[in-house]
């Protein structure tokens, strides 16, 4: 896997989109983390481990309302950037 773009690029990139509402940011990106797990079984078991952890259970289970909300998605995001070691930050 190569290098993402710079920190430049990205917040050149940034200044003609126009801005998304919180929630639906959190919630756009945490469907961005799914998609690129695609089927790969090994990565969504880790993923899946790392949010157990986060939130004490199986979050789904035990609020199965809760799936789907961007306070869900905040703690998917989280958990793909604890398994997988990856930093993740906001601009703007």
């Amino acid at each position: 896997m190569g290098e993402g773009p710079s920190l430049d690029t990205i917040l050149a990139r940034m200044e003609g989109n126009e801005g998304l509402p919180f929630t639906k940011h959190m919630k756009l990106t945490a469907q961005v983390i799914e998609d690129a797990m695609g089927d790969d079984r090994g990565a969504r078991d880790l993923w899946e481990a790392s949010r157990r952890a986060i939130i004490g259970g199986d979050f789904a289970g035990d609020s199965p309302r809760g799936r789907g909300t961007w306070i869900d998605a905040i703690i998917s995001i989280i958990a793909f950037a604890q398994a997988f070691d990856v930093r993740v930050s906001a601009a703007g």
